[in-house]
């Protein structure tokens, strides 16, 4: 396997092919960060109104209906913007990652066997292959970091730190996700590419990554890396206003 090609390939690609990069990987990559700076916010304020912990009286749930109630009652005009705004949301989140995962590999696919498919077509394809790919990402999700951090949360803000029994089974899902997603890392483009179903997606993938341990391991280090390059470019494109914004607020604080 000739790694150095590789990686000349898809930055070609990714340089190339803006418009297909733009709308299939950086919008669904915001769409997951916004769920992931949420979801460290909120273990954050469930840990500080934890009552176990003794930080405050009640609970994140009653602390959040009182000021959702006195918000309500201030400004009942916000309501429905703000639930058009979280409707459209959840329902970006639930659809567009996955749709854009299956219409970026199938437009790759046809980019490199030298045709020219239309930016749009990849919708079509995401729609095609979205039901299976989500009955799989759902599966995988149950083992995800996100989801053991979640669990280890819970356990954290619910229960006495000298409980570690409770702990064992995190650590125990923990591995096994791990092992799952090592030996499913290719399952999504057979479901994508070669239209097989679930498990003989997986049994594909685990076939081919026992065959190749090696070569799976450098091209996911690979794949880390690039996802590692495109959240620096999406802090820089949302730091880069704020401090501009921070930068006039000080000089003109300073004026004043």
């Amino acid at each position: 396997m000739n790694y150095r090609q590789i990686i000349e390939e898809s930055w070609e690609f990714a340089q190339s092919h803006k418009s297909i990069m733009l709308m299939y990987a950086f919008l669904p990559a915001v769409i997951n960060a916004i769920f992931s700076i949420g979801f460290i916010v909120y273990q954050f304020y469930s840990v500080k109104y934890s009552p176990n912990l003794g930080l405050e009286a009640e609970g994140l749930a009653m602390t959040f209906f009182h000021k959702a109630q006195t918000f309500i009652e201030q400004s009942p005009e916000m309501m429905l913007p703000i639930g058009l705004v979280l409707v459209s949301y959840l329902l970006a989140y639930t659809f567009i990652p996955t749709l854009s995962k299956g219409a970026i590999v199938q437009l790759a696919a046809r980019i490199r066997n030298k045709q020219n498919p239309k930016l749009l077509a990849g919708v079509g394809y995401g729609l095609r292959s979205f039901l299976p790919l989500f009955g799989f990402n759902l599966f995988l999700n149950i083992f995800s970091l996100t989801t053991i951090f979640g669990y280890f949360m819970m356990v954290f803000r619910n229960f006495s730190l000298e409980t570690t029994k409770l702990f064992l089974p995190i650590f125990i899902v923990f591995r096994v996700g791990l092992i799952m997603s090592f030996l499913f890392a290719f399952a999504e483009n057979y479901i994508v590419i070669d239209d097989k179903s679930v498990d003989n997606s997986i049994l594909e993938s685990s076939k081919l990554v026992l065959e190749h341990w090696t070569e799976t391991i450098f091209v996911l280090i690979l794949m880390g890396l690039i996802a590692l390059r495109i959240l620096l470019n999406m802090v820089l494109v949302f730091l880069i206003p704020i401090l501009i914004s921070l930068a006039i607020s000080f000089f003109a604080t300073i004026n004043l």
